[in-house]
């Protein structure tokens, strides 16, 4: 499994986001332990899954690696592959070559460490979930 299918996997950190106001919306745990809805002001910024391409090359086809000896045993997939022939739209950016990113310089302290902290959390679920598949649970 690599980047592009865990992305898939996985989907999005935020819950929405609105393009006319550039906000990102995440629901968080307040400190009664209450689900809310929290904004955070954004930007864009270059896809970092497909390097603004709006495209990448299907897991399936490349996720184990592919060799040059594979290339060379097949010049037509060679040449299929780098044509883009088994691309598919990026599964982060959707195509759109550039994805929401929360901006930091217009956020206060507490509410980065607040995001920082909810980071954290859903990265350490995502880890111990893949751990659990792993053991077949």
């Amino acid at each position: 499994m690599d980047s592009r299918d865990r992305e898939a996997m996985h989907g999005k950190w935020y819950d929405r986001f609105d393009s006319d106001s550039m906000t990102i919306f995440v629901t968080m745990y307040n400190d009664e332990d209450e689900e809310e809805e929290v904004a955070f002001p954004a930007r864009y910024e270059v896809c970092g899954l497909c390097d603004g391409r709006g495209s990448h090359v299907n897991p399936s086809i490349d996720s184990e690696g592919i060799s040059a000896e594979e290339f060379y045993e097949d010049p037509d997939f060679a040449e299929e592959y780098h044509r883009g022939t088994y691309d598919v739209s990026c599964y982060r950016c959707g195509g759109n070559r550039v994805e929401p990113v929360v901006d930091e310089a217009c956020c206060e302290k507490e509410s980065l460490k607040r995001l920082d902290s909810y980071l954290k959390s859903r990265s350490d679920d995502i880890r111990e979930r893949e751990s659990e598949r792993r053991f077949g649970c």
